[in-house]
C-alpha cells in the first residue's frame, strides 16, 4: 500500500505577530494548520485568510 503523507501544524499565538505569519505561510505551502489563540476575533480573521 502507498499512504500519502499529509503535513500538519499546530500553531499557538496564531492571532498576531510571528504566529500569524507562520500560519499563513504554512497554509500557503499546503500544510493543514490548527490555530490556537486567546483572541477569538483576531483568530477568526487569520483563519479566513489562511483558508
Amino acid at each position: 500500500m502507498n499512504f500519502e503523507q499529509k503535513r500538519r501544524a499546530l500553531i499557538t499565538g496564531a492571532s498576531s505577530g510571528i504566529g500569524t505569519a507562520t500560519a499563513l505561510a504554512d497554509a500557503k505551502a499546503g500544510i493543514d494548520v490548527a490555530l490556537v489563540s486567546r483572541s477569538q476575533d483576531k483568530l477568526e480573521s487569520v483563519a479566513k485568510a489562511a483558508h
